[in-house]
């Protein structure tokens, strides 16, 4: 979007995109431990087994949501 800008401008914007995901990865990584702690891998393994069961972004911060919607 921007072509223009300092050379710190476009590292800093490369450092906050990389910072972004990987706080993504970290959410990641914690959904997927609570939820097989919760449920076991086999519970875990219904994420995949239609999109109606991918979590929302609020689920992702509360796993505990996304077993009670999922699992019931």
């Amino acid at each position: 979007r921007r072509r223009g800008g300092s050379e710190l401008s476009k590292i800093i914007r490369r450092l906050l995109g990389l910072e972004a995901k990987m706080s993504q990865y970290r959410d990641g990584a914690v959904f997927v431990r609570k939820v097989t702690s919760t449920v076991g891998e086999d519970g875990f393994a219904a994420v995949w087994a239609e999109p109606a069961n991918l979590p929302s972004k609020a689920e992702i911060h509360d796993p505990d949501a996304w077993v009670a919607r999922v699992h019931g």
